[in-house]
């Protein structure tokens, strides 16, 4: 892993850097690469080690715990273009360790957490259906702010079709009704609910 990091470290540009730092309101590092830059990283490492998916699952929850922006996105990269087109992310197995990650306070503001809810969380939800979504919905009653946008975010590639709204709220709302959602205040509704007209 201590290559990629150090490929990254060496692709960051300052001005990019600058940029991101200021838009984030300094709230998490950046080194300042492009998203097709992390992407080309990230192949290329994973292809040179020729590694093994429990390699890359160990590697991408690493990633995730590093304190740049840019490692954090490069270990949702691993799991959304290098796993779950296998099928190799499983909701029992690896949702525990991404809670504990939010848990741990390793995820701590918007971006990174958005990033995951829409290339990671989300399209496990539409991969592997209800059982997922339910489990993710749960976080809703999480202890922290940024699990909990999880429990939304996560929902917003499913409802993106009209047809799937009804069913994505009954799983959402079943899941988080009985505890305390701090997603608006005095309400239990996510961020999506809007856009189905709920």
């Amino acid at each position: 892993m201590e290559e990629l990091i150090t490929r990254l470290r060496a692709d960051g540009d300052p001005v990019k850097k600058t940029w991101w730092e200021k838009y984030l309101k300094s709230v998490i590092e950046f080194y300042g690469v492009p998203m097709a830059q992390i992407r080309s990283a990230v192949h290329a490492w994973a292809e040179e080690r020729a590694m093994a998916p429990e390699e890359l699952r160990s590697a991408a929850f690493d990633l995730m715990r590093r304190p740049i922006a840019e490692e954090k996105l490069a270990g949702i990269l691993v799991m959304q273009e290098l796993l779950l087109p296998i099928e190799e992310l499983s909701a029992g197995r690896d949702l525990p360790v991404i809670a504990s990650i939010f848990d741990a306070g390793q995820i701590w503001e918007w971006n990174t957490t958005d990033w995951l809810c829409v290339r990671v969380l989300g399209p496990m939800i539409e991969q592997q259906g209800r059982p997922t979504a339910e489990r993710i919905a749960t976080w809703a009653g999480a202890p922290g702010l940024w699990r909990r946008r999880a429990a939304a975010v996560a929902f917003v590639p499913a409802v993106r079709a009209v047809t799937a709204c009804s069913l994505v709220w009954s799983i959402w709302y079943s899941a988080s009704a009985p505890r305390t959602c701090a997603m608006r205040s005095g309400s239990r509704r996510p961020a999506w609910a809007g856009c189905c007209g709920i």
